[in-house]
């Protein structure tokens, strides 16, 4: 996914994909066609936060931070059980003039061996009262982080529906691929796009 930051001559834009996260600054106000506008950004850096492949970014509101989500086992697979590695229930926070990790955020409810998770689709709440994103994590729900402080992001809300149940219309194990697709603020509220129960807002 990719992610863009209009800010004037310090424009930022982001993708997340199959080499990680790479940076890009450009400048919104000349020519986009000269080196440095619109169709010719500046990459900044490149890295490659995880094994896998990485999915979404989001800047922070006052565009300093970059938040980094990945997606293994392609989002089908039970990604945040008790037993699943750390990294691949971590959301990273990330410097945008160096590209270094300043924290990561846990998932912090345990999933069990049947729900898929991932952090997978989120945006940032455009507020100059902090930095706030709203993600979208398959079967483990709503997450709404507080990275006002880059070190020391924590969870505030969060809403974590029971696990689908278990049917014959599903392949092989019969446990379906479901869960919150997409969860994106907006003029206060929030809609949660649901694979299995479809659009739900709050």
């Amino acid at each position: 996914d990719n992610t863009v930051f209009l800010n004037g001559a310090n424009s930022l834009a982001s993708c997340a994909g199959g080499n990680g996260i790479t940076l890009f600054k450009f400048d919104a106000t000349i020519d986009p066609t000269l080196p440095g506008g619109i169709e010719n950004p500046i990459q900044m850096w490149s890295k490659q936060l995880v094994s896998g492949s990485g999915h979404s970014a989001a800047f922070s509101y006052d565009g300093k931070t970059v938040v980094f989500g990945h997606e293994p086992g392609g989002g089908v697979a039970a990604g945040c059980p008790a037993s699943s590695s750390a990294v691949n229930k971590s959301l990273f926070i990330v410097n945008v003039d160096t590209g270094e990790t300043i924290s990561t955020v846990l998932m912090p409810r345990v999933q069990n061996s049947t729900e898929n998770c991932t952090w997978h689709n989120f945006n940032t709440v455009p507020t100059k009262g902090g930095n706030f994103i709203v993600s979208g994590n398959y079967q483990a729900g709503i997450n709404v982080i507080d990275f006002s402080q880059p070190a020391a992001p924590k969870v505030i809300a969060y809403a974590d529906p029971k696990p689908l149940p278990r049917t014959t219309t599903y392949g092989g194990d019969g446990y379906p691929d479901g869960g919150d697709w997409s969860t994106y603020w907006y003029n206060g509220k929030i809609y949660e796009a649901d694979i299995y129960r479809g659009l739900m807002v709050w």
